[in-house]
């Protein structure tokens, strides 16, 4: 199995077991060019999408700004002032 590193027996030939040891996968970071800083591991999913991604420390503490400005700048819920009577706009699928 990848990222496995417990040893496990096969059988060759149906003959004497060997021992087989996979190597641990190595991570690398999606947004690292050669400017990455600190540990490389899975990442917590900030998207939808529910997937997670290989980042750096560098590199994490970067998408972690870019989701706060994210949620910032599309919250959830609309702002105090919002009305649907100012252009006609929607604010969620319950308002269609």
């Amino acid at each position: 199995m990848p990222g496995c590193d417990k040893p496990r027996l096969s059988l060759k030939d149906g003959v004497m077991p060997e021992l087989i040891v996979e190597e641990p996968t190595v991570l690398e970071c999606i947004d690292g060019f050669g400017d990455c800083q600190g540990a490389v591991e899975n990442r917590t999913p900030l998207s939808a999408s529910g997937r997670s991604f290989p980042r750096c420390e560098k590199h994490w503490e970067a998408r972690l700004r870019r989701q706060d400005e994210l949620l910032r700048r599309y919250p959830e819920q609309p702002p105090h002032d919002w009305s649907p009577l100012d252009a006609g706009e929607s604010w969620g699928s319950e308002d269609y």
